[in-house]
């Protein structure tokens, strides 16, 4: 499979609009990535030449109604196995402080786990690395913030959906030869640090909510522990996923990327215009996401220094 995956929205708590991430998740075995891809183009040779910028993609913003109408049709519709998810932010009522304070505790957290390495010797090059990390992190402003929030949000629930999705039906060569295809226009050159920082981060939720797996599979020969082998701690090596095959680039090179863009323009239109009901219903027949409505994400507020004091205990 492919994972592609877009943003659309401000990211702007003082806009009074939701900003989203949508991802789509594209079956490659068999036929069928073919069959999507030949869908893909052929929907897209009908659209107008006015209608695409000068890198040759779709100016999804212009498209019309009836120009998405057949697109989910020929898309989505068409290619049961085609399926996405998306999460939207509440940036409507979210406050800037609120960010603030998630922010400055996850900045905390890598401060102090530069302590608990150099406090246990580790190797200096993983020590300078979650410095290199900390800094990043803390140079951001709000909205980028959230952008990785959001992404790191979307690539985690993305990855859980599609193994829901395809494990059960023993595809499982679906997930040990999955990739990711993540639109690279709003992280602009510091791709060097976000494949190290999402391993790390999703270490950290499957902690909470392992990863679902088939229990009847052998751990030491089927091909997906192979692949993925269990750590001592009894998670998932996701090391080949994020290392290998996490990648951030142009969308006028990657149809996959498109799709995700035009997904999140019907996204969009729907949670903060009020247009394309009649689209949504049917796009959202296709989410893996619960009833379809995506997930809804609001961070809540809570008392700085009472956290700050858990962490401090934590690595006490």
């Amino acid at each position: 499979m492919i994972i592609s995956i877009d943003e659309s929205g401000s990211f702007n708590c003082n806009l009074g609009e939701f900003s989203l991430f949508s991802s789509i998740i594209i079956p490659t075995d068999n036929q069928h990535y073919q069959d999507i891809k030949d869908s893909y183009f052929k929907w897209e040779s009908s659209i107008p030449t006015e209608l695409f910028n000068s890198k040759g993609e779709i100016k999804g913003t212009e498209l019309s109604e009836n120009h998405f109408v057949d697109f989910v049709d020929q898309l989505f519709i068409k290619h049961d196995d085609l399926r996405f998810s998306y999460l939207i932010f509440n940036t409507v009522e979210l406050q800037d402080s609120v960010v603030q304070k998630h922010k400055d505790i996850e900045v905390a957290m890598l401060d102090f786990s530069v302590k608990d390495f150099e406090k246990n010797n580790a190797p200096k090059k993983q020590t300078n690395y979650i410095k290199s990390i900390r800094n990043w992190i803390s140079s951001k402003n709000l909205q980028q913030y959230l952008k990785i929030l959001g992404l790191r949000m979307i690539i985690n629930k993305a990855l859980r959906y599609s193994m829901i999705y395809f494990l059960p039906n023993l595809r499982e060569s679906e997930i040990i030869n999955g990739s990711y295809l993540i639109d690279k226009d709003f992280i602009n050159d510091q791709n060097i640090y976000w494949q190290g920082y999402f391993k790390r981060l999703l270490l950290e939720y499957t902690k909470s909510e392992p990863l679902p797996v088939v229990d009847t599979w052998d751990k030491d020969t089927h091909p997906f522990f192979k692949r993925f082998p269990i750590m001592d701690n009894n998670q998932l090596n996701l090391s080949y996923l994020f290392r290998d095959n996490m990648n951030f680039e142009d969308s006028d090179k990657y149809f996959e990327i498109r799709l995700a863009d035009l997904c999140c323009v019907i996204l969009f239109r729907y949670h903060n215009q009020d247009k394309y009901k009649n689209i949504f219903n049917k796009l959202k027949t296709k989410s893996l996401a619960g009833n379809g409505d995506g997930d809804y994400i609001m961070l809540r507020d809570f008392d700085f220094q009472s956290k700050l004091s858990e962490i401090t205990d934590k690595y006490i």
